[in-house]
């Protein structure tokens, strides 16, 4: 394939050990690369019997914006591995004239929208963008029509990650295995509670497709490890509302002993059990990871949590977008499902960026916070 999914130029940076920056520059003969890096460039553009595509040639061409959205109220819990697979994606394009630009919109929530949400997005859609990542879908199907409208005129090229995308047929979505993410929260609470164990879901809307396939793998993965789901409550991504119907759990069903947090919202659900009298008697399955959620891990009040790689779908999201509008050649698997990842008190290390790191530090300066 003619593109960044399969270039020849990240097969020679990995077998080098180097950038795909660096590989453009050597075979371009363009900037700075240390003559004997070059000819183990050279040497294996060679023995991989490299031709330049038509990313390679893109060095002097037009500039290409891809705008990343974020709606939400959970940054650091969520959305801030959304901007870091993007804005990673993008350094690695650079060279390209790839451009990123990471929109936070924290006052809005995704399905609900005001006039002056719209008009911002239109106005960010409107600025040059070619590409989207994450364009926010509302319940009020106008303002959506308007939405998609501009992006027809404008040809904007749209992907997705996390959700999948019924509106604007995007060129690249990667997906969250949810269902399967349920099913292993279910077998996980029974290792540990056992058959008839007293558990509890929280979610942030059941009745959306997303959250609503997550309860259903839990529910059904309980034929097989037998369960006592006493409740499922909402909290609409809202950490007040989480953290009250933590408490109304722990008063109406004292003899709860499991809960699955199915969505980015289990820091005021760990807050309102670590409370309680006897926090130890209580067991979390939780999903994603972020620093806040590491003490609850260490305290092993979170058993497990629940991972969906945001970062890994936004860069690969990125760069199957940049590919699509540098060579028009979409996707060969234009729909991809990340596979749910378990986090345990031994290895959280291993997935956990920390704040003070560099890369993250950078990304967070360049994200714009749209405020409604």
């Amino acid at each position: 394939m003619d593109g960044i999914n399969k270039a020849s130029i990240y097969t020679i940076a990995q077998r080098v050990g180097v950038s795909a920056a660096t590989v453009s520059r050597a075979l371009s003969g363009q900037g700075r690369v240390r003559p004997e890096t070059r000819q183990r460039i050279l040497a294996a553009a060679e023995e991989l019997n490299y031709r330049p595509s038509r990313l390679a040639r893109r060095l002097s061409g037009p500039e290409i914006t891809i705008v990343v959205f974020y709606a939400g109220m959970h940054l650091e819990e969520f959305g801030l591995d959304i901007f870091r697979g993007a804005y990673d994606a993008c350094q690695e394009l650079a060279d390209y004239h790839v451009r990123v630009r990471m929109c936070y919109l924290p006052n809005m929530m995704n399905f609900r929208a005001k006039e002056c949400e719209v008009e911002q997005i239109i106005r960010i859609l409107e600025s040059g963008v070619r590409g989207a990542i994450n364009l926010p879908i509302f319940s009020d199907e106008a303002q959506n029509a308007r939405i998609q409208q501009v992006v027809q005129e404008r040809g904007i090229a749209l992907a997705q990650t996390v959700h999948s995308r019924d509106k604007g047929n995007p060129i690249f979505s990667y997906q969250s295995d949810v269902y399967t993410a349920g099913a292993i929260a279910a077998e996980l609470l029974w290792n540990i509670l056992g058959d008839g164990g007293k558990v509890s879901i929280f979610t942030t809307q059941k009745d959306l497709p997303f959250y609503a396939a997550g309860i259903r793998g839990f529910r059904d993965a309980m034929q097989r490890y037998p369960l006592d789901l006493l409740v499922i409550y909402e909290n609409y991504d809202d950490r007040q509302i989480a953290y009250h119907a933590t408490d109304a759990l722990l008063r109406n069903y004292p003899d709860v002993r499991g809960i699955f947090v199915g969505s980015a919202n289990s820091k005021t659900v760990c807050q309102r059990i670590a409370e309680s009298p006897h926090p130890e008697e209580i067991s979390l399955i939780t999903s994603d990871l972020y620093p806040e959620l590491v003490p609850y891990i260490e305290r092993r009040m979170v058993r497990a949590t629940i991972i969906q790689a945001q970062y890994t779908q936004a860069f690969e999201a990125f760069r199957a977008l940049a590919n699509y509008l540098i060579t028009h050649i979409p996707a060969e698997q234009p729909v991809r499902m990340v596979r749910p990842q378990i986090v345990l008190h031994s290895n959280v290390e291993q997935f956990l960026t920390p704040m003070s790191d560099k890369r993250v530090a950078a990304c967070l300066a360049a994200i714009e916070r749209i405020e409604t």
